[in-house]
């Protein structure tokens, strides 16, 4: 005697039922990530409709001045408490297996709507491979010649930034920052076509609840895809904020590893006509290739270092003093966090993967 599925599934307990709805969602997503491996057609079709369907759900929430993403977070425990007390209370052990067994179908759901909204972002070709940078292993000598091109440019540049009366750097509201830096995607998107994504329009909201939650687990910001908000903490210092801005503005562009998103905000803040947002880009990539040639060359990154302005060494001494407040065990959660994401993103070396931005800095110098 035959049985039709629905028929099948109708036999099977609520929880049975529950696991295998959560079972099917899981096996679709794993079947989008094995297509769009497996075909670049496939994955190309995938990430259109990815960014178009970004630019419709955050064109959305972008009519409301909240950050809705924040609000559902913020939301998300108490939801989560009830979910799994209330149907427990009421039947015991049956209700609380039931919940979960509804738990692992909404997490499920938001796995594959995470998959649908940003993920197949990750499995895009190198963005060096995109606009035709040659990466490969870098001598010690080309590490401090490019820190030595950085720091030419961001001398060049801190005179010129608006700065408070204690020297520190004073670049307005965040809405000002924000449309310097739409600025800069603009013109690099007239160079580089690449940046202009049907998620152009999207634009990033500063966390006004979760900032300082945000600073103690060592986050400066964050791009949302279950909303498509680039989402940018304002508990930080000015001299950061543009490049900030402009990195999750990248992962809005449909760009996923961390120090793609690192470079991309680079080239948006050079391409930018705005001094500010120039030496905001400017002055976090110096540092990242500093960091890198103290590891590698102490006496050639004291060499170099020794050039630095001292405009420049206030905003560093800033930027430190302002994290140093922050250094609890709780960053240290923070880290953990955000190492397993990127891991999870198929990027093996977690947090160390942003020093690849060295790399792809070096390549751009070298091919200017």
């Amino acid at each position: 005697m035959n049985t039709t599925p629905t028929k099948e599934r109708r036999r099977l307990g609520p929880c049975r039922r529950l696991l295998l709805c959560a079972a099917e969602l899981l096996a679709l997503c794993g079947l989008i990530r094995l297509l769009c491996a497996r075909s670049a057609a496939v994955l190309g079709f995938f990430r259109a409709l990815a960014l178009r369907l970004s630019a419709l759900w955050g064109g959305l929430w972008g009519l409301f001045p909240f950050t809705m993403a924040e609000v559902l977070l913020v939301l998300a425990l108490p939801g989560l408490l009830c979910l799994l007390i209330i149907p427990t209370v009421r039947r015991g052990r049956r209700g609380f297996a039931r919940a979960l067994s509804a738990l692992a179908v909404v997490l499920s759901s938001l796995l594959l709507a995470f998959q649908l909204l940003f993920g197949v972002h990750y499995q895009a070709p190198p963005l060096s491979q995109q606009l035709g940078l040659e990466v490969r292993e870098y001598s010690v000598n080309e590490l401090k010649v490019t820190m030595q091109w950085l720091l030419e440019r961001v001398n060049e540049l801190a005179p010129s930034v608006p700065r408070r009366d204690d020297g520190a750097c004073d670049f307005g509201t965040f809405d000002e920052m924000t449309a310097a830096v739409r600025q800069g995607y603009e013109a690099l998107s007239a160079e580089i076509p690449l940046f202009d994504t049907p998620t152009s329009s999207l634009t990033p909201k500063p966390a006004r609840l979760l900032s300082a939650g945000m600073s103690y687990l060592g986050i400066t910001g964050v791009y949302f895809p279950l909303t498509a908000e680039p989402i940018v903490s304002i508990d930080n210092v000015d001299s950061h904020l543009p490049s900030t801005i402009a990195h999750e503005w990248a992962h809005a562009r449909g760009i996923g590893p961390e120090a793609e998103c690192n470079f991309a905000a680079f080239l948006a803040c050079t391409a930018a006509s705005d001094t500010r947002t120039q030496y905001s880009g400017a002055l976090v990539a110096y540092i990242y290739v500093s960091n890198a040639l103290y590891t590698y060359s102490y006496d050639d990154w004291k060499a170099v270092s020794a050039g630095l302005c001292e405009q420049t060494r206030l905003d560093l001494s800033v930027h430190n003093a302002h994290w140093a407040r922050y250094e609890t065990p709780v960053q240290d959660v923070g880290t953990a966090i955000n190492d397993a994401y990127i891991r999870a993103t198929g990027q093996p070396d977690g947090v160390r993967s942003y020093g690849k931005m060295v790399d792809l800095l070096i390549s751009w110098r070298l091919s200017q």
